[in-house]
């Protein structure tokens, strides 16, 4: 920050006012759930006389104005550009690492905004990058990060760089750290990528780093894994029974293994910074590239659907899920979500149910005990079938475990609902909102005016944050009107 003045006292005092305005300015819709940097952010002439709020209303304006002039950071025209944009707080380090692994260049002047730790001399850059993200963000922020490079094509750059005590270090980010304890149950584990599997056959199914990878890759095809204190040992487990390393694999010359390409989806979120001061939005996890590649988010019926989330915590989806752990493989939490929103008409396409990301392969086939359904929703399996029947008739409905323990999801929401909000499920799940879905982030936008205070009173829309059995950062906004179409 630079200021002038004649006297000393006025640099003092435009100092404060600058110190109170940007503790003060409110900034909801420059990021519009992305990160942003502003190169220069320039307010002219201070009145000492002013209110430090008359100031922060100078700078949201400014602020708004270069927001809608950032250019994205992977564009070449960002270079030049008076602001550029992220899709979430992580994407700064994958997007330089994916620059450093092809020998770009990484002189822009966003770079050592983004990431303060970074400078062209630091040894190892893309081991460190890998380092200071996952001690900043968090061990989600590593699975975005490594994934990321996977789906671009570096990954190899990294991976070469790693030393054989890194894999027990990095194993500790997961839950559970390096204390492996051996899963009740087999998982459905799906085939890695052939890259992959040449590295964890580089290394042996022993090593640690051949772990960590294995973990981190099923990580960022289904997030709520993250969830799993028996994660580590699956990925082991499957690694010890040569699922990874076929017979005939045949690795020579000690070559880096050539990398290929995984199919996985994508994400977004946001911030805002200028030349010395940043507002950041505190999330602490990421991800790579977006599922929406449009600048405007998609326009959702449903954008109330995951104010359910908190509702789900508080009718003990935590102890559903640690009772029967391979509900969290089959993404259980987004599956209820899915049943909800289908129950009240929302099409396959809707975005909020796009943004569920949930694994095609995987079902759910957990026995429920018929305490454990009517101790949740207060009826017995034959009263949940009858309630599902008559709420969706154009369905064929088997009665099986796997419905009617999502009936049981259903009809205990509907009860909690109605009982603090005085509203019909209905009602809460169906209201338009913008959502932008990254692999680790959820971020809805509402108009101001749409803002309810039933809902408000009991803090279902209050940000839930890090959810670590839906595997996602979920956060709402709410914005002016005309704030993504006018």
């Amino acid at each position: 920050m630079r200021l002038s003045a004649p006297r000393e006292e006025l640099i003092w005092r435009g100092a404060i006012l600058l110190e109170d305005a940007f503790r003060t300015a409110s900034l909801p819709q420059t990021g519009r759930g992305r990160l942003v940097i502003v190169r220069k952010l320039a307010l002219g002439k201070i009145n000492p006389a002013h209110s430090p709020a008359t100031i922060a209303l100078l700078i949201e304006r400014q602020m708004q104005y270069l927001g809608s002039l950032a250019v994205y950071a992977a564009d070449p025209a960002s270079v030049n550009a008076p602001a550029v944009y992220f899709h979430d707080e992580t994407e700064p380090y994958s997007l330089l690492a994916a620059r450093l692994a092809r020998g770009e260049a990484t002189d822009a002047w966003f770079w050592t905004r983004a990431i303060p730790d970074w400078h062209a001399s630091m040894p190892d850059p893309l081991r460190t990058l890998l380092y200071t993200l996952v001690e900043r963000q968090g061990t989600a922020a590593m699975v975005s990060f490594v994934a990321g490079l996977h789906e671009r094509g570096v990954l190899d750059k990294l991976l070469i760089t790693l030393q054989a005590d890194d894999g027990a270090r990095l194993q500790r980010w997961f839950r559970g750290g390096t204390s492996i304890q051996r899963p009740a149950a087999a998982m459905h584990v799906p085939e890695l990528a052939p890259a992959i599997v040449r590295w964890i056959a580089t290394w042996g199914a022993e090593d640690a780093r051949s772990v960590w990878l294995a973990a981190v890759i099923l990580a960022a095809e289904n997030p709520a894994r993250l969830a799993m204190p028996t994660l580590l040992a699956q990925v082991q487990l499957v690694a010890q029974r040569s699922v990874f390393y076929p017979n005939t694999l045949s690795i020579v010359n000690d070559q880096a293994p050539a990398s290929d390409q995984l199919t996985l989806q994508s994400e977004t979120s946001a911030v805002m910074s200028d030349s010395r001061v940043e507002v950041a939005r505190e999330h602490t996890v990421t991800t790579a590239e977006p599922m929406v590649q449009v600048d405007t988010p998609p326009l959702t019926a449903y954008g109330g659907l995951y104010f359910l989330l908190p509702v789900m915590t508080r009718l003990g989806m935590d102890a559903w899920l640690a009772k029967t752990p391979s509900l969290l493989e089959a993404a259980f939490p987004a599956r209820v979500l899915h049943f909800v929103a289908t129950c009240f008409g929302a099409g396959i396409d809707d975005p909020a149910l796009a943004a569920l990301m949930i694994p095609e392969e995987a079902s759910v086939d957990a026995p429920f005990l018929d305490e454990e359904l009517t101790a949740l929703c207060g009826y017995t399996p034959a009263q949940i079938l009858r309630l599902l029947i008559r709420l969706m008739p154009h369905r064929q409905h088997q009665g099986d475990p796997a419905e009617l323990a999502l009936g049981a999801w259903l009809i205990a929401l509907r009860r909690w609902v109605r009982r603090y909000t005085r509203m019909s499920l209905r009602d809460v799940i169906k209201r338009h909102g913008y959502i932008r879905a990254t692999r680790t982030h959820i971020d809805i936008f509402f108009e101001h005016r749409r803002a309810d205070l039933r809902i408000r009173m009991v803090g279902l829309d209050l940000d839930p944050g890090w959810v670590a059995w839906f595997g996602r950062v979920v956060a709402f906004h709410y914005v002016d009107e005309g704030t993504f179409y006018g």
